[in-house]
C-alpha cells in the first residue's frame, strides 16, 4: 500500500507551505489556509505542506478528530482531481513537524513524536520536518560533533522506518519517509551527506533582510534543487494582494530562486513582527498573494530552468563619492531601481548608512525602493580591524543600521598589512555574517598591489556556513586611453571582483566609450560602475552621469555590446624627440624634467601616472590628468631644468594640449606652477587658464595663489605670443594661434 500523497517524479519547483493553521475556527468554518491548499492541490500544483497540529503530533481527542476528517479529504482526492494526469507528475507531499530544540530535546521524545504521527494519522506523512536544527554539526576538522551524530541518528530513524501492511502484518507497505531539516540559516554541508538525500531549509528570514543581501545562494556542492528550501516572511506592506506590482516582484523572486538552485519556496505577507495581529507568528495565516505565488511556481516545471538570463554584471554605485551632490545622486539611483531588480544582478548602492545612533533615512529609502545597500566604512577612521568590529557589535542586538539596512559592508582604504592580516579579515568576515547573515564584505585596498594573502583564492564557506561573499574592489582613475585593468590572478572571478572607474570622460557627445568599457568590464568583473567624479570628488554632479546608460545595457540581457577597438595613441608634441628624464617629488608635489630631451603632457602622464612612477611614487592625488580630450589639468609644479624642453602645444600645432588648467585650489595647498628653471617652455596653439576644482570653473579671482608659468633665469626661453614683464604668464582666456619667441636675456 502506498502513501496517499504522491511525490514529484521529475525535478520541478514546489511550494513548501508551513501548515500551521488549525483546520477549523471556533465557529466550525474551514480555515482559509486549508481551503486554498485543497483547491490548489486539486489542480495538481506541486506543494510540500508541513503539518504541525501543535508543535508536534500530540492533540486532544476532539482536535484529533477534526484533523483526521480534513486529512482524509486530501487522502481521498484520487480521481476527483481536475487534471487526473497530474497524479503522474506532481501532487501534494505532506511532511510532519517535529521540534528538536537544537539538540537539547531528548532523543526518546523526538523519536516518540515521529512514531506518534503514524499512530494519529496513518498514511498521511510522507516525511518528517525537523525544526530547530543547529547550523553547525561538525568540528573545525570536519568531523561530526556529538550533536552531528544525534541528527544523523534522527535522519536514519526516519529513512529506515518500516510500515507494516494494514491487512497483512507480515508484509510491509511500499512506503518510505523523507527528511527535511530546518536550521533556518547557514547550513553545515554535513547534513547533505546523510542517507536519503535530505532537504534542508537553509534560509528562513524577513523579506527586508533578503532585500538587503539579495537572493541567497545554495551550497555549490549540492546540485539537486529538491534538497534546498527557503521561506521568506513579513513582505507587507511592500506586497499587498495580487496587484501588478506584487505579481512582478513575486515572479522575479521565484525566477531568481529557481536560477539560484532552490527547489522549494514559500513567500508570505504574514508578519513576524511582535506587534502584528497574530503576535508575530509568520506561518499561521496564508499569504495574501497565494494565487500569484502558485502561478509563479508553476512556471518552472523543470529545474534548473533551461535559461537563466539576467545582467552579467551588477551595478555597484559609489554614491559616497557624490559629496555635496549626494541627494541628486540618490535621486538618479532611485530612477533606475525597480521592485524587480533588487535580487542578484540588480543595483547595489554604497553609502554611509549611519546617522548618529540611528539609520540614515536615505539608506532606508534606497533599501525600500529595491536597492541592495552596502554600508560604507573608511578604514582610515579606525585604529585597526577590531576597532571596526567593535562598532558593529557594540550593541546587543547589533546596531539597527547594520541589521535593518545593510546588505553588507564596503571597507574603503583597507591597509592592515600585518602578519595577522589573514586572521583579521576572517574575523571581520565572520562578524559580518553574524550581524548580516549572507551579507557581502567588500574590501577596497588602499594599495591593491600590497596584499599579504590572496583574498580571491579563499573558500569562504570554510570560514562560515552563511554562504556570504567576499569581493575585492579595484578603484582606478580613468586615463586616456583607458584600458580595463588585468587582475593577473587565476582565482579572480566575476563573483569576487568589482571595478569602479572614476574620472571617466568621453571624446564626443555621440561617443560610446561607456558602453564599450562596460563590455570589457563584464568579462572580468561581477560588480562595477563608471563615474565622472574623482576620488576625492572634484566634480560631484558627475557622479551618476552614466548611470542610465550603464543600467540600460545591463538590465536588458538581449543587448549585445561589442568591445571597442583601443583608441588611437594620443598625439605627442615631442614627436620623435628624445625623452627627458621625469622624476616625481611627492613632498613638494613637483614633476622634475631634466637631463635633456623633451617632455609634454602625454609623456608626463604616461610615464609618471600610468606606469607607476619613478622616484618617490605618486600616492596622493593625480598631479596631471586629461579631464576631457585635449584638456589637461595640472595639480603640481613642473620644473623644467637646463637642457630640457617642455612643450605645451595644441592639436593645430600637432600636439595634444588644447587647454591647460592650472589648479588654484591644489592638493595639500601646494601652488600649481610651470617653471622654466634654465629649461625651455614652448607654448603654442593652446589655452592656459587658472581653474578652481571645487567649482569646476575658471578662477576669476586676483590673488597670489593663482597658477602661473615662470621662466626664472637664462639661458632658458619662454615662447608665447606676447612679451610679458617679469617673465610671469597669468591665465590666458584666449587660444594662442601664433608663436613669438621671447628671449629671457
Amino acid at each position: 500500500m502506498s502513501s496517499g500523497f504522491v511525490s514529484a517524479q521529475t525535478p520541478m519547483m514546489e511550494i513548501i507551505l508551513p501548515l500551521y493553521q488549525f483546520p477549523y475556527s471556533d465557529f466550525q468554518v474551514e480555515a482559509p489556509m486549508w481551503e486554498q491548499l485543497l483547491a490548489t492541490t486539486i489542480t495538481g500544483t506541486p506543494i510540500t505542506a508541513i503539518l504541525n497540529p501543535m508543535s508536534g503530533p500530540n492533540v486532544v481527542d476532539n482536535d484529533l478528530a477534526l484533523y483526521k476528517t480534513i486529512l482524509n479529504t486530501f487522502l481521498n482526492l484520487g480521481d476527483d482531481r481536475a487534471d487526473p494526469s497530474a497524479d503522474e507528475h506532481d501532487s501534494l507531499t505532506m511532511i510532519c513537524y517535529v521540534s528538536t530544540d537544537y539538540g537539547d530535546r531528548s532523543e526518546d521524545e523526538v523519536n516518540a513524536d515521529i512514531d506518534q504521527y503514524e499512530t494519529n494519522f496513518p498514511g498521511v506523512c510522507d516525511g518528517i520536518f525537523f525544526d530547530e536544527a543547529p547550523a553547525d554539526i561538525t568540528d573545525e576538522g570536519g568531523n561530526p560533533t556529538a550533536t552531528g551524530d544525534l541528527y544523523e541518528r534522527y535522519n536514519n530513524y526516519v529513512v529506515e522506518k518500516e510500515f507494516p501492511d494494514t491487512e497483512d502484518p507480515d508484509l510491509l507497505q511500499d512506503r518510505s519517509w523523507t527528511v527535511t531539516f530546518n536550521p533556518g540559516g547557514g547550513v553545515d554541508p554535513a547534513y547533505f551527506a546523510f542517507s536519503g538525500n535530505p532537504t534542508v531549509m537553509s534560509y528562513e528570514n524577513f523579506y527586508r533582510v533578503m532585500k538587503n543581501v539579495g537572493m541567497p545562494r545554495t551550497p555549490s556542492s549540492v546540485l539537486d534543487p529538491s534538497q534546498h528550501a527557503l521561506a521568506v516572511h513579513t513582505t507587507s506592506p511592500d506586497l499587498d494582494g495580487n496587484t501588478e506590482e506584487t505579481r512582478a516582484l513575486v515572479e522575479a523572486i521565484v525566477q531568481e530562486a529557481a536560477c539560484s538552485g532552490w527547489g522549494k519556496i514559500y513567500l508570505t505577507s504574514d508578519s513576524q513582527d511582535p506587534g502584528s495581529d497574530d503576535g508575530g507568528n509568520p506561518w499561521n495565516v496564508l499569504t495574501n498573494y497565494w494565487d500569484t505565488l502558485v502561478e509563479a511556481v508553476k512556471a518552472y516545471p523543470t529545474l534548473p530552468p533551461p535559461s537563466c538570463s539576467g545582467p552579467e554584471m551588477a551595478l555597484m554605485v559609489p554614491v559616497w563619492l557624490a559629496g555635496e551632490a549626494l541627494e541628486d545622486a540618490v535621486d538618479d539611483v532611485l530612477g533606475v531601481v525597480t521592485k524587480s531588480n533588487f535580487l542578484e544582478g540588480g543595483v547595489t548602492v554604497v553609502l554611509d548608512a549611519r546617522d548618529g545612533d540611528g539609520t540614515n533615512p536615505t539608506a532606508t529609502q534606497l533599501r525600500d525602493a529595491g536597492a541592495r545597500v552596502l554600508c560604507y566604512f573608511d578604514f582610515n577612521s579606525y585604529t585597526d580591524v577590531y576597532d571596526l568590529i567593535g562598532e558593529l557589535t557594540s550593541a546587543d542586538p547589533p546596531a539597527a543600521f547594520a541589521t535593518e539596512v545593510c546588505g553588507g559592508l564596503y571597507v574603503d582604504n583597507y591597509s592592515e598589512f600585518t602578519l595577522s592580516a589573514e586572521q583579521n579579515i576572517y574575523d571581520l568576515y565572520i562578524t559580518v555574517q553574524n550581524v548580516i547573515p549572507r551579507g557581502m564584505l567588500v574590501i577596497d585596498y588602499e594599495d591593491p598591489d600590497v596584499q599579504l594573502f590572496d583574498l580571491y583564492a579563499k573558500d569562504w564557506t570554510e570560514v562560515s556556513f552563511q554562504e556570504g561573499r567576499v569581493v575585492v574592489a579595484t578603484r582606478v582613475e580613468a586615463t586616456t586611453p583607458f584600458a580595463v585593468p588585468d587582475l593577473n590572478n587565476d582565482n579572480a572571478t566575476p563573483q569576487n571582483s568589482a571595478l569602479i572607474v572614476t574620472g571617466f570622460t568621453e571624446t564626443t557627445a555621440e561617443a560610446q566609450e561607456v558602453e564599450c568599457l562596460l563590455a570589457e568590464m563584464k568579462e572580468t568583473f561581477g560588480y562595477g560602475f563608471v563615474t565622472g567624479v574623482l576620488d576625492p570628488p572634484a566634480e560631484a554632479e558627475t557622479a551618476t552621469v552614466y548611470l542610465d546608460r550603464l543600467h540600460s545595457e545591463l538590465d536588458d540581457p538581449t543587448i549585445t555590446v561589442e568591445s571597442c577597438d583601443a583608441p588611437e595613441p594620443v598625439t605627442s608634441a615631442c614627436g620623435s624627440d628624445g625623452a627627458a628624464e621625469l622624476t616625481w617629488l611627492s613632498s613638494s608635489r613637483k614633476i622634475r624634467v631634466r637631463n635633456g630631451g623633451c617632455a609634454d603632457m602625454a609623456r608626463i602622464f604616461a610615464e609618471l601616472v600610468l606606469e607607476g612612477v619613478a622616484g618617490e611614487g605618486i600616492t596622493t592625488g593625480s598631479p596631471l590628468r586629461e579631464v576631457e580630450p585635449g584638456v589637461w589639468q595640472l595639480d603640481a609644479t613642473i620644473d623644467v631644468q637646463a637642457g630640457s624642453v617642455l612643450k605645451i602645444v595644441g592639436e593645430d600645432g600637432l600636439g595634444e594640449c588644447n587647454e591647460l588648467r592650472l589648479l588654484t585650489d591644489s592638493t595639500d595647498g601646494k601652488r600649481t606652477r610651470v617653471l622654466g628653471n634654465r629649461g625651455d617652455i614652448v607654448i603654442q596653439n593652446t589655452k592656459i587658464v587658472g581653474w578652481k576644482s571645487d567649482e569646476n570653473a575658471p578662477d576669476t579671482t586676483d590673488s597670489t595663489n593663482r597658477g602661473y608659468i615662470l621662466c626664472s633665469s637664462c639661458p632658458g626661453t619662454c615662447m608665447y605670443p606676447i612679451p610679458i614683464p617679469a617673465f610671469h604668464l597669468p591665465s590666458l582666456d584666449t587660444t594662442i594661434s601664433k608663436v613669438d619667441t621671447f628671449d629671457c636675456a
